[in-house]
């Protein structure tokens, strides 16, 4: 019975230590949530965490008692959209158990992070990596919303951040509008501004106009 109960002990110990041991994940975003205007411009997303937010979890990053050099991880977005490189960077806590934390490679729909770690030290840190400054376009596909996610398969061990692990979403819209008097459509996005000039010198030509910042009508124009 005692050596049963030291079993199940033991069984919870492994158990409640792997939940504490995962990392927590901070997701990027647009600002306020923002769609991306499909063949607009570029849009900057909050920063990406990978926190090991505690003493509880903190060899998530590589494993425990493991050290690497050259470590990496990938993140890539889906079709329709792109990265826009330029202004990023990625830092990780200062003096802990992660170092040479830099960009590996960066494509239009990936990059890479390469890092080195020590965690066999008599002292563990809490580290964290932030990933800033990243900004996205919507190149094609109309409406729709998509995941940033880890995609390498082999890359360094971090518990809670495996294999199409979600660290970010970011949605596009292609509303299009036109008016009659136009020559050609006009393309508007949330979050954007529009200019038209209406000729209401045919009488008995009447135009309601819908403002899109707040889905209401204003007053007529025409008459």
């Amino acid at each position: 019975m005692r050596r049963l109960c030291g079993l199940l002990c033991l069984f919870f110990f492994f158990l409640i230590s792997d939940v504490f041991a995962q990392v927590t994940l901070t997701p990027a975003a647009t600002t306020g949530n923002v769609k991306l205007c499909v063949g607009g411009g570029n849009v900057a997303l909050s920063s990406i965490v990978i926190d090991e937010a505690s003493l509880g979890n903190n060899e998530a990053i590589g494993g425990t008692n493991q050290n690497a050099t050259a470590a990496t991880f990938a993140i890539s977005i889906p079709t329709g959209f792109e990265f826009v490189w330029g202004s990023e960077s990625v830092t990780a806590t200062v003096g802990g158990d992660l170092s040479n934390v830099a960009f590996q490679s960066t494509s239009a729909t990936s990059f890479t992070i390469q890092l080195d770690i020590a965690n066999s030290g008599a002292s563990d840190f809490v580290d964290a990596i932030t990933i800033s400054g990243l900004r996205v376009r919507a190149v094609s596909g109309g409406s729709q919303t998509v995941n940033l996610f880890r995609s390498d398969a082999a890359g360094v061990f971090i518990d809670g951040f495996g294999l199409n692990a979600v660290v970010g979403t970011v949605s596009s819209s292609a509303i299009q509008t036109a008016l009659p008097v136009s020559a050609s459509a006009l393309t508007v996005c949330e979050g954007g501004n529009v200019s038209i000039s209406i000729d209401n010198s045919q009488n008995g030509i009447v135009y309601e106009v819908l403002s899109l910042s707040n889905a209401s009508f204003s007053a007529t124009v025409g008459g």
